[in-house]
């Protein structure tokens, strides 16, 4: 972790040594036996799957379908098997996606790893110990009482997710921690919200049959892809006007070199500002296209060498607007 800000260092630290503490309590006090090894096991698979095609929204959040059967486990066995099935398959999760940075640092390596890891066991052991104190394991007749309860457990679970996170954020990129955590719960709110009702759900079928819970796992994809297909779309639009603003580029060097020069200025005001990853995202995309108009202004004026004429700067002044009129309407950050 050498270079790493101290502060980032002990917050990292702090969170880790709480999350291993809660860890080896949570499995110290477990009571294993079939039905519960049984159930164990199927649900450390399922979120095994949701958690190895994580979607990155912005820098530092990451979303899976992975949260709903964390949930669901929580309000099947409390906080010892959803912390046994963290441990079992977020963990392994964690350790495959993050591999590149073992080319950079293997301790920097594991630190992360087991941040990300140690994060999750204290939301959902603060989230599902709320729920066991007020609540009881669910049963096939809910009531709305017992529904509200594990909604509230969702929430804060979600909630602290998002204040750990940020504040790892905060410290390691020197982010406002607020607008950061606000960013991360607006791009989260829709999924997450659904992903609530399905970890309800899951807890539901569970009564029935520990094995009917793998039927979930459909719904449970079908909200994750259209949430990576949205992601995808955004960079995909996000890319297709970058190449556009090449073609101009190519048309006008001095054009692509003045963007570039923008966007790099731009991006280092917006992180002296200390503005959210989202923000600064969208402002570095604005910037790089902000030109983009210039495809509409003939060779002759774009190209000229000499003073434009009045005649032709009125034409010129019309590409901000030419800019403003392709980009109306679209997501492109």
């Amino acid at each position: 972790m050498t270079g790493w800000p101290i502060k980032l260092r002990l917050y990292l630290g702090f969170v880790i040594a709480a999350g291993v503490a809660i860890a080896c309590y949570q499995v110290w006090t477990v009571k294993v036996d079939l039905v519960f090894l049984q159930t164990w096991l199927i649900l450390a698979a399922l979120n095994l799957l949701c958690e190895l095609f994580e979607i990155v929204l912005i820098r530092g959040h990451a979303f899976t379908a992975g949260i709903s059967v964390t949930i669901a486990t929580a309000l099947i066995g409390g906080p010892q098997l959803a912390t046994l099935v963290i441990l079992t398959s977020t963990l392994f999760a964690e350790l495959w996606l993050r591999r590149k940075i073992l080319s950079i640092s293997l301790k920097r390596y594991f630190a992360v790893v087991t941040f990300n890891v140690a994060q999750l066991i204290l939301a959902i052991s603060f989230a599902s110990s709320l729920y066991v104190v007020t609540s009881g394991p669910p049963t096939l007749s809910w009531t709305f009482l017992d529904f509200v309860r594990a909604l509230l457990t969702f929430v804060v679970y979600l909630t602290v997710n998002l204040l750990l996170v940020s504040g790892a954020v905060h410290f390691a990129e020197n982010i406002k921690f607020w607008p950061h955590f606000w960013a991360g719960f607006r791009l989260q709110i829709v999924q997450a919200t659904s992903l609530g009702f399905l970890a309800i759900l899951i807890a539901i079928v569970h009564k029935l049959s520990p094995f009917y819970s793998v039927l979930t796992l459909i719904p449970l994809f079908v909200v994750q892809i259209s949430l990576k297909e949205h992601v995808k779309l955004r960079e995909q639009a996000k890319r297709a006007f970058e190449k556009i603003t090449q073609i101009v580029s190519a048309r006008d060097p001095y054009t692509g070199v003045h963007s570039e020069e923008v966007a790099e200025l731009a991006v280092r005001l917006a992180r002296a500002l200390r503005l959210p990853q989202e923000d600064v995202e969208r402002i570095e995309t604005a910037a790089r296209i902000h030109d983009l108009g210039k495809i509409a202004i003939p060779d002759a004026i774009l190209l000229k060498p000499g003073p434009l004429t009045e005649e032709e700067w009125k034409i010129m002044k019309t590409h901000p607007v030419v800019s403003a009129e392709i980009l109306q309407g679209l997501e492109i950050y």
